[in-house]
């Protein structure tokens, strides 16, 4: 299994940053414009068990992502695991944590593993990482652009 985790910390309520989430459109937001993606049922909303799929551009090559979100927690959660794709398995838990009215800690903690199983990941997974890396530098550098970076006091270890 790889492991993955990316943490930031906003200077905006945890309500609002959840929202932003959701909003059309939020997605490509958050995706670098070397890495296309596009949602495919537009009308998608967030609910339990809904089921939102997206089109990767992979070079010439086109791939279909199915995720399934459950774990829903207005303003604090939402999980996405993936129901067809290309890794074996697929959960990305996206966690909006108050740390004050105007502040809020947000996570990204993901769980995967590739086609071809321990193996595959012992000997791949420093590349997913990688790519795990910039991805999520890239969306929290666009969240802290949108909403600013919370001030050094509010940042706490643990």
């Amino acid at each position: 299994m790889i492991h993955f985790e990316k943490t930031s910390v906003l200077s905006v309520c945890a309500r609002k940053l959840y929202d932003w989430h959701l909003q059309p459109g939020a997605l490509e937001a958050l995706t670098p414009p070397s890495e296309p993606v596009r949602v495919l049922n537009e009308s998608f909303v967030l609910e339990e068990h809904a089921e939102l799929t997206l089109e990767l551009s992979l070079g010439p090559f086109k791939l279909h992502w199915i995720a399934h979100h459950q774990n829903i927690v207005p303003e604090r959660r939402f999980d996405d695991i993936q129901r067809k794709g290309p890794f074996k398995h697929w959960h990305h838990q996206h966690l909006f944590e108050p740390l004050s009215e105007e502040t809020t800690r947000m996570r990204d903690v993901i769980a995967c593993s590739l086609p071809g199983g321990a193996v595959a990941d012992r000997l791949l997974g420093w590349a997913v990482r990688k790519k795990l890396r910039r991805l999520f530098d890239y969306r929290h550098k666009q969240l802290y652009d949108r909403f600013g970076h919370a001030k050094p006091a509010f940042v706490t270890n643990g």
